[in-house]
């Protein structure tokens, strides 16, 4: 289950990491076009305070299950 939760835990966290417009463009066309026309933080994540609650949750979670 701890393997589980640390995965989950780096795809969070992949998700909130500033990518290249190239990189971005192939992942996601659509973030890519959002983040252009709103000139925002270029990553997978639409929403990054939630993606990055969501790592702090996961990680909660990982360290009260070790």
């Amino acid at each position: 289950m701890t393997a589980c939760l640390l995965s989950t835990l780096l795809w969070t966290v992949v998700q909130a990491l500033p990518l290249p417009a190239g990189v971005l463009g192939l992942l996601s066309p659509r973030a890519l076009e959002i983040h252009s026309t709103t000139h925002s933080y270029p990553s997978l994540s639409l929403d990054l305070y939630a993606t990055r609650q969501a790592a702090l949750q996961t990680l909660a979670y990982c360290s009260s299950s070790a």
